[in-house]
């Protein structure tokens, strides 16, 4: 990610850096069960559109934007989706269960 002091800091999480994932908007291959193969274009929290980027499936199954757009598609950040953090581990491990 490009360094910017008007964008947000990245998050130290296990002594490594990482960003906020704002929504992703589609995947490739267009598979209906993503794979390790499958590669995310992910939109950053404060960074603009054109800064998006392609992430492999490890580095975005873990996270909230992955499970509204596995539950929801592309448009699923507009959905109204009452969700506690305490009960995000149990959907991401339906969605593993299930896939």
């Amino acid at each position: 990610m490009p360094k910017n002091p008007r964008r947000p800091p990245p998050v130290l999480v296990d002594g490594h850096k990482e960003w906020l994932v704002d929504r992703i908007v589609c995947h490739y291959p267009p598979t209906a069960v993503p794979s390790a193969a499958t590669h995310f274009l992910v939109l950053w929290t404060g960074y603009p559109d054109e800064e998006g980027t392609w992430e492999p499936l490890a580095h975005v199954e873990d996270t909230l934007a992955f499970y509204h757009y596995r539950t929801y598609g592309p448009f699923g950040r507009f959905a109204v989706v009452p969700l506690a953090l305490e009960s995000y581990p149990e959907f991401i491990r339906r969605l593993q269960t299930t896939a």
